[in-house]
């Protein structure tokens, strides 16, 4: 499977999980030892305003440190264009029920 489009149902399940309040779910509970859940949803919050579409709606790199070190309220990131418009509790595509595209190359 191409890594790019691993990278991409990630994205969307962390963005539907957002959406659904329930970012926490995205978190292997195996960090959970030595990375609590609070600030690895925060990290995944930051991953999503850097994945905005226009750059002006993207922080900087000093506005991410910023973010990361201190506890202030995050905005709202906006639903990418790239993302498909799925309605809240319709299903979104997984690595079990996903449609993988291939080639075949004649002779």
């Amino acid at each position: 499977m191409p890594e790019i489009f691993l990278l991409y149902l990630l994205f969307v399940q962390v963005w539907n999980l957002y959406l659904s309040s329930r970012m926490s779910e995205a978190v292997d509970p195996v960090l959970e030892v030595s990375f609590p859940v609070e600030k690895a949803t925060r990290v995944l919050h930051i991953a999503l305003l850097c994945g905005q579409a226009s750059d002006e709606l993207r922080p900087s790199m000093s506005e991410v440190v910023k973010m990361l070190r201190d506890d202030s309220k995050l905005a709202g990131p906006m639903q990418p264009p790239f993302l498909p418009n799925w309605k809240q509790g319709s299903p979104t595509p997984s690595l079990e029920n996903s449609t993988i595209w291939s080639s075949v190359e004649g002779r």
